[in-house]
């Protein structure tokens, strides 16, 4: 290969190379961006699951709580549908109350 002695192509090739490594620090810097709200978008999402699942745990406390001092079936079947517990978890509820 030989060598270039042009100064003109020398400074076109110089300002080439500099304009590529612009280019591939953007693209590196927005692969970074996109992949931090990926994350901040998983970390979002789980925390949300989280704060679900113990609402529901707390929901299905205050159901054991209520099938143990033997409220009634209207106050325990208002609670299981708004904390949307099916009938089969509402049964496993009312053993572990016996249980307890």
């Amino acid at each position: 290969m030989q060598s270039v002695k042009n100064p003109v192509a020398l400074d076109l090739a110089d300002g080439i190379m500099k304009t590529v490594s612009r280019n591939e620090v953007v693209n590196d810097t927005l692969d970074r961006r996109s992949e931090l709200l990926q994350l901040q978008n998983f970390i979002m999402r789980k925390a949300q699951k989280e704060a679900i699942s113990a609402k529901a745990t707390g929901m299905e406390e205050m159901i054991i709580a209520a099938l143990r001092i033997k409220a009634p079936s209207e106050v325990i079947e208002t609670m299981k549908n708004t904390a949307g517990i099916t009938d089969t978890r509402l049964a496993e509820l009312m053993k572990q109350a016996q249980s307890s």
